[in-house]
Order: C-alpha cells, then sequence, then structure tokens
C-alpha cells in the first residue's frame, strides 16, 4: 500500500469517526436545551436566558461536523437536472470548476469570520441575555470550522484532479 492511500484511508475512517458522534452529540444537546426551555418558559414561567446562544452552538457544531462525512461518502444534497445530461468528461470538469468555487467562496467567508471575530473580541461585545459572556468565541468557532472545511475541500479537489489525470492518462477509472 502506497503512503498517499494509507494516508486517504486513515483520513476517510478519522473523518467518519469524528463527524459522526460529535454531531450526534450536538443534536441531542440542542434537543435538551430547547425541550428544556420549554418545560421552563410554559411550566414553570421561567425561560432560560442561554437557551439561544446554547442552540445555535449546538446547532453550529452538528452542521459542520457532518458536512465533511457527506461529502466523503456522497451522501450530500446534489441538483444535477443538468449535470446528468452532459458527457462524463464535461461531468467530470464542471464537478472540478463547482468545487473551485465553493474552496474560493469557503476562503472568502473564512476570512470574513476571522475578520469578525477580531472586531467582536477588540470590542468586547457581550450577549444582551447573558450577562459578562463575549461573543467572540462562536465566531471564533464558525472560523475555525469553515478553516477544516476549507481544508477538506482541498483534499476532495485534489481527489478530483488526481482522478482526472488517471483518467486522461488511460489508467483504471481512478475511484
Amino acid at each position: 500500500m502506497k503512503l498517499g492511500q494509507a494516508f486517504s484511508s486513515g483520513f476517510h475512517t478519522t473523518s467518519r469517526f469524528l463527524a459522526k458522534y460529535p454531531a450526534l452529540v450536538a443534536m441531542a444537546a440542542m434537543e435538551l436545551v430547547v425541550v428544556g426551555n420549554v418545560f421552563m418558559r410554559y411550566a414553570l414561567n421561567m425561560p432560560l436566558r442561554f437557551q439561544e446562544v446554547l442552540a445555535t452552538m449546538t446547532m453550529l457544531v452538528a452542521v459542520f461536523a457532518i458536512v465533511p462525512q457527506l461529502f466523503v461518502s456522497d451522501q450530500h444534497l446534489r441538483v444535477n437536472i443538468i449535470a446528468d445530461r452532459l458527457p462524463p468528461k464535461i461531468r467530470r470538469w464542471g464537478e472540478i470548476v463547482t468545487t473551485t468555487i465553493t474552496l474560493v467562496f469557503m476562503c472568502v467567508l473564512t476570512g470574513y469570520f476571522i475578520r469578525l471575530t477580531i472586531q467582536v473580541y477588540h470590542r468586547h461585545v457581550v450577549y444582551e441575555t447573558l450577562q459578562n459572556i463575549p461573543e467572540w468565541p462562536q465566531y471564533a468557532f464558525v472560523a475555525f470550522a469553515l478553516i477544516l472545511v476549507s481544508i477538506f475541500m482541498c483534499f476532495y479537489l485534489f481527489r478530483l484532479f488526481k482522478r482526472e489525470r488517471t483518467q486522461m492518462t488511460g489508467g483504471e477509472g481512478g475511484e
């Protein structure tokens, strides 16, 4: 087994394991917080003050944890109405172009969230509902998650180029 294949296999196995369980834990935590808030608000007339912040954070964790797993297992949402009618070579290059555009968008969005994190940190912005709890960790988490998704998109784009090069040289089907 080549070093690249071993790394790729280990990366996919680790990605599947790390993506599945944090997403499940985050979804369960989000459901508990929301149900707990409904109970506290309507049964005891004492709503939780931190529910919105915690629900938002757990939703972000769940989404960003499961996205790489969906890409690896090819279960992400695709709209292929036009692409399915194209010849295979054009379809492959179309996937490379759309992945490159997505990667550029992720990099721009990452830069925006890094800048936003720094601005919120320097202004000492705190949540209105939570006393003295800063807002910048939420933005930092999103920036970190976008960096990880961008790195994953680079690996995915590399795999697409490798598959196209293999097919151009007449090798065995790529993947």
